[in-house]
């Protein structure tokens, strides 16, 4: 494929056309990836592939997916797409319109092949990465919090102004924090400190 003809397609301002999901994910239509791309290149194809039965996806037990294939820019590219649901998950036994939409969906992320939208999937998978990288810090600054005993904890609850630790007391029923059990301190120093 020509490089200026991938660019050409990459470089498309495509704000106006995305679309969010419930998730809030960004996404091209298939109505208007296809419209782009018949704009882009008159003479584009495109082909949904059928098992030996004519339908048009293929099963494997409980596995299901479906195969499209585009020519454009007098170039081919195949693409493969599990059935999903509308949240992404996927379909044991599917219905015909989830077998429809994903059709649909394989035709948008194969357009993306030739760089139509691509984008947005980079977009996809660094949300995910950031969204993993938030994850892993998290975990690590649950790992890497000292233990504290329940003296320490009390020691820096102690330093709280006169107002905090009125309403933490009062929350507790408690008359002074040293009437506190170890659980009500650890959940306080959490609320406080950590949260």
């Amino acid at each position: 494929m020509k490089k200026e003809n991938f660019e050409n397609l990459y470089n498309i301002d495509l704000k106006k056309y995305i679309e969010k999901d419930y998730k809030g994910l960004s996404y091209l239509s298939w109505a208007t990836a296809y419209k782009i791309a018949m704009e882009k290149d008159p003479a584009m194809t495109y082909q949904v592939y059928t098992d030996a039965d004519g339908l048009p996806f293929f099963s494997r037990g409980n596995v299901h997916f479906v195969k499209t294939r585009i020519v454009m820019f007098g170039e081919f590219k195949e693409m493969m797409l599990p059935v999903m649901d509308n949240k992404h998950n996927a379909v044991t036994e599917p219905n015909s319109r989830q077998i429809n939409d994903n059709i649909m969906r394989c035709l948008v992320k194969n357009l993306a092949m030739f760089g139509l939208g691509l984008s947005l999937y980079i977009k996809e998978e660094l949300q995910e990465i950031i969204a993993e990288d938030k994850k892993d810090t998290k975990e690590k600054k649950i790992i890497q919090e000292p233990i504290l005993t329940k003296d320490k904890m009390i020691s820096k609850l102690t330093d709280l102004p006169k107002d905090k630790m009125m309403r933490m007391l009062g929350h507790f029923k408690a008359k002074n924090i040293f009437q506190m059990t170890e659980e009500q301190v650890k959940e306080a120093y959490q609320k406080i400190f950590i949260n």
